[in-house]
């Protein structure tokens, strides 16, 4: 008889689907590999011996690893394809209301099951779903994580507070780049007035630009640092900015802290933009007027340089008529 794929695949699925287990006794060693192939062609004898090999268990469980596509599977499900056009698993649902498939990994803990998932949903949203098998606020470093083939962490999700981390598993804001970052743009913020209340101009912005403190620096080496060990700083180079500490006594509304044990202050440089405008248009009305001044000043300065003009040329008259006088 010969082997087709399709119905292959259907008889093992009717098979597993009512329990069925690979015997491991030595009557059965050669059992250890069922080699189907499509087109392949096998006597009764040869296929009844397969089937014998598959025997019923009072549980759904299949013990021994399967492969598809090999006969030397390495996990539980194996599956290769040798082809140009490389190996894929499809997984399909045929319930046209709901169209949504995907994989379930259940892990038990403490005698509960837990499950986290991959699925896709044609008509719900929000469309590809990946899970976490639960929330746990007490792991800061809990939920999905993006790693490298040497396991480093490139990208990571808290499950819990919806976190993102670049480069870092801890994130201490809702994204955290730990390290250099870039783009064609720049950030917007929104700002719509319709969103804001006790909106009051900002008072006496030049003292408080003339308290604040910008400096040169470079950042601590690791072994340097009491927190902070973890976050890639360009140690080799020098920078120019603030100290959050300084910056926190002036304008504390442009300092943050970090939602981790190390609580490292930050300083949110955009919020000192509207006081630099409004301290430059203080220095503005400061000139302006100034400027009055000195105009003022110039034009009563020349007022007394023509009366003493004046005063000059008429003592230059009288001088002659003095001395005929005498």
């Amino acid at each position: 008889m010969r082997a087709n794929s399709t119905s292959i695949q259907a008889l093992f699925l009717a098979l597993l689907s009512i329990g069925l287990s690979m015997p491991t006794t030595s009557a059965h060693a050669a059992c250890a590999e069922i080699p189907f192939a499509n087109g392949t062609t096998a006597d009764a004898d040869q296929l009844n011996n397969y089937l014998q090999c598959l025997a019923p268990l009072n549980s759904p469980n299949f013990t021994g690893d399967v492969g598809i596509g090999t006969t030397a599977p390495v996990s539980l499900l194996h599956l290769a394809d040798t082809s140009t056009a490389g190996g894929e698993l499809t997984i399909e649902s045929d319930y046209a209301t709901s169209a949504r498939a995907g994989i379930n990994f259940n892990t038990p803990y403490q005698g509960t099951m837990h499950t986290g998932s991959i699925t896709s949903s044609f008509y719900s949203t929000p469309g590809m779903v990946l899970t976490a098998p639960r929330d746990l606020a007490s792991l800061g470093t809990y939920g999905i994580a993006f790693n490298s083939n040497s396991g480093a962490t490139r990208m990571f999700i808290d499950s819990n507070y919806g976190r993102v981390g670049i480069g870092t598993m801890t994130p201490s804001y809702l994204l955290y780049v730990n390290g250099t970052s870039g783009g064609t743009n720049e950030w917007t913020s929104t700002s719509d007035a319709r969103l804001k209340k006790n909106i009051l101009p900002i008072k006496d912005a030049l003292t408080v630009v003339e308290n604040l403190q910008g400096v040169q620096f470079q950042w601590r080496g690791v072994n340097e640092r009491t927190v902070g060990k973890t976050l890639k700083l360009s140690t080799d180079t020098k920078q120019i900015g603030f100290i959050a500490q300084d910056v926190r006594k002036v304008v504390p509304e442009a300092v943050t802290v970090s939602r981790d044990p190390d609580a490292i202050l930050g300083v949110q440089e955009a919020k000192l933009t509207p006081i630099l405008v409004e301290a430059v248009k203080q220095l503005a009305a400061l000139n302006k007027a100034q400027s009055l001044k000195i105009s003022q000043l110039e034009r009563r300065l020349s007022a007394v340089e023509r009366k003493d003009r004046v005063r000059t040329a008429d003592d230059g008259r009288s001088a002659p008529l003095l001395s005929r006088q005498r």
